[in-house]
Order: C-alpha cells, then structure tokens, then sequence
C-alpha cells in the first residue's frame, strides 16, 4: 500500500496561484453559465436593436 501512494504522490503537478485561479475559472459552471446568459443577452439586444432600423421588402 505504502508504495501505490509514493506513486500517487508522483503523479500531481505543482500549479501557481494563477494556473489554479484559470483552470477554477475554465472549470466553474458558474462561469460557463454566466457565458451563456451574455451570449443569449447579447443576441437579444442586437434582434431588438435591428427591429429599430427601418426595413425594405421588396416583392415582385
């Protein structure tokens, strides 16, 4: 058993502070989530920003 953890041990990789803090923020479903509520915001915006202009339709 004593030797299956020295092999464990082995197998971590030392991060700094900020490789943790990017890989917690790539990771976090907050954040992913709150990628996507800026995303539909944003289209939302631009269609009702488009209704504004007006529109040309030309039928033959």
């Amino acid at each position: 058993m004593l030797v299956l953890n020295a092999i464990l041990c082995f197998a971590q990789t030392k991060l700094s502070i900020q490789e943790a803090i990017t890989l917690a923020q790539q990771n976090s479903i907050n954040a992913q989530l709150n990628k996507n509520d800026y995303g539909i915001t944003n289209q939302t915006f631009r269609q009702q920003q488009a209704q504004l202009f007006p529109q040309v339709n030309l039928n033959a």
